[in-house]
């Protein structure tokens, strides 16, 4: 399975992006007067109690919430509104939008509120499907209340994933909980041990013991390495400081990738479960990186180990038979651009190529479908052929399990590039993906792929 140039490795779930600074929550008398305003306004949708009015009037809050940018206390309450009409009406996805929103712009407990939206939720599932999409929706809020250390969220979240899967009679989610909460016990634990290091380092931030503790923590049990490998570089083992010190130095020069993806991989040949895959996938961002620059026996090697990777995970091309759809024409849409062949159209000839062109309009975007739910792990993206890569300067992308939404950010570009390939450390559930750019321009590219596994 070939790779394009990493240009980009980003963190999944992330959902900043373009908001501004999280401001302090409005005073009390400005949200109760902010809160009747909207409930006067949207009184005649207030007082329908049937289930799917209950549905419609979160979301017509949430989208109220979206498109409130000079007024941060109305939309302070409109998500606040949305999240509570939409968890006691069991549309979760909304709740947790709206809460995502109120996240991003005030300084709230976002992962306390979510858990309570998810709880009100939980009590009225009306389908099985229903009750599946939830399952996998608590699981995923469970990885993020993990990354933050949040052991108690994430557990009865957990909980709340098993109740439902079960109701579902879903087997693999049952399972999949199951083995999530061993997961959360076990990162708990290792979380206990270096307490006390973390707690030293405050003091003594060079402290080799300590480092070593905290960045093996970090890298190889929370995958943060980024905040890992300068522990790691000033910790007492002498093998994975130079490890550490080469990583957090390293070039784009192809040979100098290969060292460093080398010596990652030789290390995690000498670990096991978890930590291996761990460390063996931070070594595929390099494999991957250094692949371009490539040839012979090194090419051959660094190819066999991204795919032995991806085997182990069951990781495959998802997006051969998707669909998709295009905010507007300047060109016709074609399949070449998720099907593996790129680009097709063209309106200056040679290498000018690309499979959509949108016209110039504000927000410009596709909607791809993958047909089903997927757990995307990588994208591949390849930028307009020859001419107009700046355009794509503020591409950005949302994933959603609804083909309207609500949407979740979880990457969006630093710069205008040839090729992105994002690399998620985490599995992201989707079976939706919305690529746009924010702003007024075209919109246009060459190729996309989507790697993942069927869930």
């Amino acid at each position: 399975m070939m790779r394009l140039v990493i240009l980009a490795i980003v963190p999944a779930f992330s959902v900043a992006g373009f908001a501004a600074e999280r401001s302090p929550l409005p005073d009390a008398a400005a949200l109760s007067a902010a809160r009747m305003l909207v409930k006067d306004i949207f009184k005649e949708d207030y007082v329908k109690a049937k289930p799917e009015d209950r549905q419609a009037l979160a979301k017509k809050l949430f989208e109220q919430a979206e498109q409130t940018q000079d007024d941060l206390v109305s939309r302070y309450i409109l998500c606040e509104e949305s999240a509570e009409v939409a968890s006691k009406a069991g549309d979760f996805r909304i709740a947790l939008a709206a809460l995502d929103l109120q996240d991003k712009n005030f300084n709230v407990d976002g992962l306390a509120l979510k858990a309570k939206a998810l709880e009100a939720a939980s009590h009225v599932l009306a389908t099985t499907e229903n009750s599946k999409e939830f399952a996998c929706c608590c699981l995923e809020f469970a990885g993020v209340a993990i990354s933050e250390e949040n052991f108690a969220a994430a557990t009865k979240a957990i909980l709340l994933a098993e109740t439902a899967a079960r109701n579902a009679k879903e087997l693999v989610l049952v399972t999949q909980a199951q083995a999530r909460t061993k997961e959360v016990r076990e990162l708990q634990a290792e979380a206990d041990k270096v307490k006390s290091a973390k707690e030293k380092l405050l003091t003594m931030p060079n402290d080799p013991l300590s480092n070593l503790a905290m960045g093996k923590f970090l890298c190889f049990v929370k995958v943060e390495w980024e905040k890992g490998l300068p522990c790691l570089a000033k910790g007492s083992d002498e093998a994975l400081k130079t490890l550490a010190e080469r990583d957090v130095v390293a070039t784009n020069v192809p040979k100098e990738l290969l060292a460093v993806a080398d010596g990652w991989w030789a290390f995690a040949e000498k670990q096991s479960g978890a930590v291996k895959t761990k460390i063996q996938t931070h070594a595929v961002g390099y494999y991957t990186r250094a692949l371009p620059g490539l040839s012979g026996i090194d090419k051959a090697k660094a190819q066999k180990r991204i795919e032995d990777r991806d085997n182990d995970l069951g990781i495959a091309w998802l997006s051969r038979d998707a669909t998709y759809i295009v905010s507007s024409q300047y060109h016709k849409a074609l399949p070449s651009l998720l099907n593996g062949e790129g680009g097709g159209e063209s309106d200056r000839g040679g290498e000018d190529k690309f499979a959509f062109h949108t016209q110039l309009e504000k927000n410009p975007y596709i909607v791809v479908d993958l047909q089903s739910t997927v757990e995307l792990r990588h994208i591949e993206i390849v930028n307009r052929k020859a001419v107009s890569l700046g355009a794509a300067k503020t591409l950005t992308i949302w994933v959603s399990n609804e083909k309207s939404g609500p949407w979740k950010e979880i990457w969006h570009a630093k710069s205008a590039e040839p090729e992105w390939k994002i690399e998620l450390p985490g599995f992201v559930s989707a079976r939706f993906v919305k690529m746009g750019l924010q702003e007024s321009e075209y919109f246009h590219l060459y190729s996309v792929k989507f790697f993942g596994r069927k869930r």
